[in-house]
């Protein structure tokens, strides 16, 4: 055999080789990026909100983001206070998740006001009471019931998804007890369905 043949074999081993390695390491990566995506933890961003649940997936590093995974303006994120024992925001009333009829759901308009929370909390060595309410339509227990859901659900996100200690919050049910507006409309039902927070005196 030539020295020419022998030479391009050599070559043609050495390129199999690389592929075969390229092969390998393409594979293991998508093997461990379908496994971590399996758990539902990528974040592209490193933001600390999932790509699945980041509307904002290129935001820039090292900002405050919402719980949608957005940017948040200095501005929001120096706006809450506690007035009295109630969580209020600046001059616009109290701080409330607001929930459709009988779901114990949050919706995505809510989780801007869950995540102006979140930084309350980080800046505030403070523990809420998770009072949670409803409109009047329904028997008493199944209103009562129901606050009790939606205020577990704000301490589920609260403990779950920003890493708070469950011992920062207390959860109580309110029913359709105490109202906010008219339970005559449906506009006046919708602000009655809610959850509010008090911060606990120490």
């Amino acid at each position: 055999m030539s020295n020419l043949k022998v030479a391009r074999l050599e070559m043609s081993k050495t390129s199999t080789r690389k592929l075969k390695r390229l092969m390998l390491s393409l594979l293991g990566s998508l093997w461990f990026t379908g496994a971590i995506a399996a758990q539902g933890v990528i974040d592209s961003d490193l933001d600390g909100v999932p790509d699945g649940k980041d509307a904002c997936p290129k935001t820039r590093a090292n900002v405050a983001v919402d719980a949608r995974g957005c940017e948040i303006q200095e501005a929001d994120s120096q706006c809450l206070m506690a007035k009295g024992q109630l969580l209020t925001d600046c001059d616009k009333g109290a701080v409330s998740i607001y929930f459709a009829f009988a779901s114990a759901e949050i919706a995505i308009s809510q989780w801007s006001q869950l995540a102006r929370v979140k930084t309350f909390l980080q800046d505030k060595n403070a523990r809420l009471i998770l009072v949670g309410h409803t409109d009047n339509i329904g028997s008493e227990a199944f209103n009562l019931a129901l606050s009790r859901q939606r205020a577990e659900r704000v301490k589920q996100i609260l403990v779950e998804d920003y890493g708070f200690q469950a011992e920062r919050f207390s959860i109580v049910a309110k029913g359709a007890s105490e109202p906010i507006s008219n339970n005559e409309g449906e506009s006046g039902r919708a602000l009655n369905r809610r959850v509010e927070f008090m911060v606990e005196a120490r």
